[in-house]
């Protein structure tokens, strides 16, 4: 399928280059998986493409596509969900954090954190977790974050308010943590 006759090849590709690694940074805090979030940013570009006629101009491109992209990795996170039958504790993989050399302890404990942080997202709703990362990990206002889930500035800030709520809970009730 082909875009809009309108759309400059030169044009779009730039738009690509410019928020790419926004919206993989964006897919892969809401994923936690690097094959994940190349696939929700190849989809956010071709839907972004086959419905650039539905753009608003008054509206920010960035926005835009962070919507694209929430909603996508959204949806993907549902299936997810329903059809996983193990889960990456269970195999045993962990993103460990980074830092410059650091020694076995840090190592060992920062794989702890991560595994931890890691299973605290996956216990939100997606919507929870969109709403979490737009403004924890991208900083967004609650107005950018309403726009891309599409709900006003209350519910929008129940949701952040939940997922942080949720996220001190687990994070709180490991007992390694609190030292």
């Amino acid at each position: 399928m082909t875009g809009p006759p309108e759309v400059d090849g030169g044009a779009f590709r730039q738009l690509v280059e410019e928020h790419s690694r926004t919206m993989f940074r964006l897919a892969y805090r809401m994923t936690g998986n690097e094959q994940d979030a190349e696939d929700v940013v190849q989809e956010t570009f071709l839907r972004a493409y086959r419905h650039l006629g539905r753009f608003d101009s008054r509206a920010q491109v960035s926005s835009w596509l962070h919507r694209i992209a929430a909603n996508y990795a959204i949806d993907l996170l549902r299936r997810r969900k329903r059809w996983r039958m193990t889960s990456v504790e269970q195999l045993g993989y962990s993103t460990p954090l980074s830092s410059t050399e650091p020694g076995p302890e840090r190592t060992a404990f920062g794989g702890e954190i991560q595994r931890t942080v890691d299973r605290a997202l996956d216990a939100l709703t997606p919507r929870e977790r969109v709403a979490f990362v737009l403004r924890h990990y991208e900083g967004r206002s609650i107005e950018e974050i309403g726009r891309v889930l599409g709900t006003r500035a209350n519910a929008t800030k129940n949701h952040v308010f939940r997922a942080v709520r949720k996220l001190r809970q687990a994070l709180s009730a490991t007992p390694e943590l609190r030292s």
